[in-house]
This record gives structure tokens, sequence and C-alpha cells, in this order.
């Protein structure tokens, strides 16, 4: 479990391939959180995210700066790895649609912080 960007709970399924927990979290300040899910394997790392839910406590604002600045350059890291890996993509079309969506994210994050 995720709160703002910070890990706050983690969880170990033992292999299992459905997985159920219920926990109280107590939150201090406004703020989104999500649950994720990595599995490793020999070829790759099986990754899921779940769309956050956001908090709104009091007048408090939901952005964080830090995790603002942690999105912006995990996206800025993904750009990169995109444009470097000539491979990546089936078509010049599809490599470009998808740095664009890149480049969107960026800009966001970083309008975030202002």
């Amino acid at each position: 479990m995720v709160y703002n960007g910070e890990v706050i709970r983690e969880f170990s399924t033992n292999g299992a391939k459905k997985f159920s927990y219920e926990f109280d979290v107590e939150l201090s300040e406004s703020g989104w959180i999500i649950a994720r899910a990595f599995e490793k394997s020999d070829k790759t790392i099986k990754f899921a995210h779940t769309s956050p839910i956001y908090v709104q406590i009091g007048q408090n604002k939901i952005c964080r700066k830090e995790s603002a600045l942690f999105y912006a350059n995990w996206c800025k890291e993904l750009l990169a790895m995109s444009s470097a890996d000539k491979e990546r993509y089936a078509t010049i079309i599809q490599r470009e649609e998808v740095e664009s969506l890149y480049r969107r994210a960026i800009t966001f994050y970083e309008n975030l912080v202002g």
C-alpha cells in the first residue's frame, strides 16, 4: 500500500494467486492511496497498480511536491528508456504516441509543483 508516494504497508502473498487483506490506517494529511503488486520471474517483473483513491482532510491540498516530482522524474526516466530502445515499438507512430504521453505527464506533474 502506498500513501502519497510512500510505502505504508507491505504484504506477502506466499505465492497465492488471490489475496485479500483488511486493515485500518490513520491518515494525517490529504493525499492519495493506491495498492500495487510485484511478482518477479526469470524473464520479467509482473506489475499491477490500482487507480488512486483521493482523500481530503480538512482544507489541505491533496498534491505533495515530493510526489509530483517523483512522478515527473519517473516519466522522464521512462521517456529516456523509450527513446534509447529502438526495438521497443512496432512502428514509429506507436513510439511517438507513447512518448507524447510521457511528455504530457511530465508537464502535468511539473505544473503541479509550480
